[in-house]
């Protein structure tokens, strides 16, 4: 199911706005599968099985994917398959990564804590409100440590419609 046939929520994310806009000014591109590109937006549909044991809310996965290339493959990050997490320790946001560095390996990081608190996120999800998300030391590499950890990423919020 593509984000423009998604009948639930989508996942809005801006990834690093700075990022996107240096990746688009140097002639580089963003292209999804599975998702869309709208107006520095990454949309991701909801993962058909994304129904939690007896109601539980506790991660919700969306699917589809961005690479987004630059001079000549030398920037070559793909972001896919994004999950939220509430933890005790607060809401998270991971994608599958692969980009360069990681011979052809995906692996599932930990790249952002949202503003949101675990009790929270259904709420955040129901009435789109945007949460904020702060990169975490643990994907700081997905930018090759360029951004400091603590910076402020793209806002994260849900939407009924692309």
């Amino acid at each position: 199911m593509s984000a423009e046939e998604s009948a639930g929520p989508l996942l809005n994310w801006g990834v690093k706005r700075s990022f996107l806009d240096y990746i688009l000014a140097v002639g580089g591109s963003c292209d999804t599968d599975g998702a869309l590109f709208r107006a520095g937006r990454i949309l991701f549909p909801p993962a058909q099985n994304r129904k939690c044991p007896r109601g539980r809310t506790d991660v919700v996965r969306h699917v589809g994917s961005v690479r987004m290339r630059a001079h000549g493959g030398l920037i070559d990050l793909t972001l896919a398959d994004p999950a939220v997490a509430a933890t005790a320790d607060g809401v998270t946001l991971s994608v599958v990564a692969r980009g360069p560095g990681m011979q052809g390996a995906e692996q599932r990081v930990v790249v952002a804590l949202l503003g949101c608190s675990p009790g929270g996120l259904l709420d955040a999800m129901r009435s789109g409100r945007s949460l904020s998300s702060t990169l975490l030391s643990s994907g700081s590499w997905i930018f090759d440590h360029r951004y400091p950890v603590g910076i402020e990423l793209a806002p994260v919020r849900w939407s009924a419609t692309a």
